[in-house]
């Protein structure tokens, strides 16, 4: 498993953008599903939860956010 930091910037590789880390183990990005304006998904890293407050696309881990934004290995 990916220690929280190496996570972070797997997310940020993957996202392609730079996330606003909150409580230290939540990242907060723009959406890519919804191309909202403001940075509204927000994924922890620690439960592998991930949810956007404006489109509320969501999922239980990273791994299906990967295969929803069908990022490549």
């Amino acid at each position: 498993m990916l220690q929280e930091s190496q996570l972070f910037s797997l997310l940020d590789k993957v996202l392609k953008q730079t996330a606003f880390i909150r409580k230290s183990e939540e990242a907060v990005y723009f959406c890519p599903f919804c191309s909202h304006r403001k940075k509204k998904l927000e994924i922890n890293v620690r439960t592998q939860e991930w949810h956007c407050w404006v489109c509320h696309v969501r999922g239980t881990s990273i791994r299906s956010l990967f295969y929803k934004l069908k990022a490549k290995e």
